[in-house]
């Protein structure tokens, strides 16, 4: 598995990591970091769950089922 990061799976890891020590959803990331657009945050997540640099699980979020990220340390 290649595990070789993108600059933006880079940032938004160190995001996660940081910001988020117990997970955040990605809608939660766009709100709180507005540099980045909500569909780039969500397919950086995807990319970062594949590579297994974050878990993820559904949990409610303003009503709705979606995926929460948590940043997984090594």
């Amino acid at each position: 598995m290649d595990t070789k990061l993108t600059e933006n799976q880079t940032k938004i890891l160190n995001i996660l990591e940081n910001d988020y020590p117990n997970g955040a959803f990605a809608d939660e990331i766009a709100k709180d970091h507005q540099e980045y657009t909500l569909p780039s945050i969500r397919m950086t997540l995807v990319g970062l769950e594949k590579k297994n640099k974050v878990s993820k699980s559904k949990e409610n979020y303003e009503g709705k089922l979606k995926t929460k990220y948590t940043f997984i340390s090594e």
